[in-house]
């Protein structure tokens, strides 16, 4: 992610890899093609600056959508997969590799997808490599994801951050593990944490969608966290988990069009398996998909408005951009209305 000088104002950039442990492209380390896929990603982050530099970590992020380590989110697929170390000795695990999600572990904003949750039946160890690896302990390496508390702390998993003038808000969508409910620890963090922070525009991200084409991916107990981020005016939802590409309109919590409050949600599990499709017609308010192509989404995040961009790999530094588009913030319900009376 980046953020670039636009009109005389910061404009963050983020790049958000979906369901990175499909991940980043590296299922298995030792496919061509898998690794091809890394070198595309770690050359589009970098080529975010003219001089292949990256920016500072107050204008770019790197943010995972969950299923970061896959298939089940272990202590060696975290080291082997998503980064590229020996758990024995932290030496380079594979030398053939020349990118991995991992490089950007020190500017990386993750969050849980549910196989993040299949590294053991024993309860007390779930999920417990995800927290580890990002927190940089019990044998992984340094540095930490910068996530502030109480990102890190196994059981909760949700956090909040300013990026520019922006408010983002990470959640944990397993709500199995960490409750979802309007009562829940997660759902007053939330409401406290908005209360704080209230921004022009805020955007969230958690693994499972609420709302996409198809049934079989979505989680309708995180709706109590939907309704919350409505009542506070968000302008964007991220989610992974459905293995394609697909960008609704702007909605309530109960997926009627609201083009004037309501957010939009992108849907980008296109880490690394890109899925086969669905032929579902279940989602009235579905502007595009795309089935079949492993990308990122990238996220400019000005001011007042946002920009996004799809990008598949097709073998170039660049990428293919397969959707993309912008509109303005509309902010909170009582910010507009203050704004009407000026």
């Amino acid at each position: 992610m980046h953020g670039r000088e636009f009109r005389g104002r910061t404009r963050p950039r983020a790049d958000w890899n979906g369901d990175a442990g499909r991940g980043g492209g590296y299922r298995q380390v030792r496919r061509p093609r898998r690794r091809a896929h890394g070198q595309a990603d770690k050359q589009r982050i970098e080529n975010l600056t003219p001089d292949g530099t990256l920016p500072a970590l107050t204008r770019a992020r790197v943010v995972t959508l969950g299923d970061n380590a896959y298939i089940n989110g272990t202590r060696a697929q975290f080291a082997n997969c998503y980064d590229n170390d020996r758990l024995s000795d932290g030496i380079r695990y594979d030398s053939s590799r020349p990118a991995w999600w991992g490089q950007f572990k020190g500017r990386t904003m993750p969050t849980l997808g549910n196989h993040e949750y299949l590294n053991s039946t024993d309860p007390t160890l779930k999920s417990k490599p995800y927290f580890d690896y990002f927190g940089a302990q019990n044998g992984f390496k340094l540095p930490a994801a910068p996530v502030p508390s109480p990102g890190l702390t196994k059981g909760k998993g949700y956090y909040g951050y300013n990026l520019g003038s922006w408010h983002i808000v990470a959640l944990n969508s397993n709500c199995a593990y960490v409750s979802c409910t309007s009562n829940s620890a997660q759902a007053q963090w939330l409401r406290n944490n908005l209360a704080n922070h209230p921004a022009r525009c805020t955007l969230a991200y958690m693994h499972h969608p609420l709302y996409a084409t198809g049934t079989r991916g979505l989680e309708p107990r995180v709706k109590p966290l939907w309704q919350i981020l409505y009542k506070y005016g968000a302008e964007v939802m991220l989610n992974g988990h459905d293995h394609r590409y697909e960008r609704l309109a702007r909605i309530d919590p109960n997926d009627n069009p609201d083009p004037k409050h309501g957010f939009r949600p992108l849907i980008a599990g296109t880490g690394g398996d890109p899925g086969s499709g669905t032929s579902a017609t279940n989602e009235p308010n579905s502007q595009r998909k795309i089935f079949g192509k492993a990308g990122i989404l990238r996220m400019g995040l000005s001011d007042t408005s946002y920009s996004w961009k799809f990008v598949a790999l097709d073998g170039t530094a660049n990428g293919n951009v397969m959707d993309s588009g912008s509109e303005s913030c509309h902010g909170a319900p009582a910010l507009q209305a203050l704004s009407n009376k000026r």
